[in-house]
């Protein structure tokens, strides 16, 4: 097996995705391309988090309170039903919300949340009515610092034309590593990510990346 070794420096910008996990079939260049209907309506990623040490131990449930979520226009708590609902959706089980991608950024990420049925429900409500609606879009936002000890394995379920994909996610003080999986094998690493910050530049992600070939 060969490698190959480069790095890419990234201007980043608040409306531009640096690096998106998604199952939405078109592709994503801006955050709002994940909050239309066909984001909405493709199946769920699926998120297993382990340690470091590849055991669950309850590691979903810390891994879970260490995320800070983040909606617009909504000042409220989240209602402990959508709280749930979500907790299932990370595992692509939620009948109600779907994970719809990883944004990944420096060495900060982004989990990315909708509902179709909310969305609906807003269109059909008036700017008044829609204030006291939940969000139909939620994300919950971290810095890798405050998940070092984890390990994420990500599933992307197959779809029509497109071959079911595997991610692994690591998370270090201050960069996310991300291992990018051969569609339709178990073992071999296609490339692998290291995402971090500019330490002479704002706004600038850094990425390590190691292609392999066999």
């Amino acid at each position: 097996m060969r490698a190959m070794n480069y790095q890419l420096c990234i201007p980043t910008d608040n409306d531009e995705v640096v690096y998106c996990i998604t199952s939405k079939i078109t592709n994503v260049v801006w955050l709002d391309d994940l909050f239309d209907e066909a984001a909405m309506r493709a199946p769920s990623l699926k998120l297993k988090i382990t340690n470091r040490l590849r055991e669950d131990n309850g590691s979903f449930e810390a891994f879970f309170n260490q995320l800070t979520p983040c909606y617009i226009d909504y000042d409220n708590a989240l209602p402990s039903l959508i709280i749930e609902e979500l907790k299932l959706a990370f595992q692509g089980k939620s009948e109600s919300w779907t994970f719809t991608a990883i944004q990944i950024e420096g060495h900060h990420a982004r989990f990315e949340f909708v509902s179709l049925n909310l969305y609906q429900l807003h269109k059909s409500k008036s700017r008044e009515e829609q204030q006291t609606l939940p969000p139909y879009n939620i994300w919950f936002y971290c810095d890798s610092k405050e998940l070092e000890r984890y390990r994420a394995k990500v599933i992307v379920p197959a779809v029509s034309g497109r071959k079911k994909e595997r991610y692994s996610l690591s998370f270090y003080k201050d960069s996310i590593g991300v291992d990018e999986y051969f569609p339709g094998t178990k073992h071999n690493v296609q490339r692998r990510l290291m995402f971090s910050e500019s330490e002479t530049e704002k706004y600038v992600t850094i990425v390590d990346v190691i292609e392999y070939s066999c």
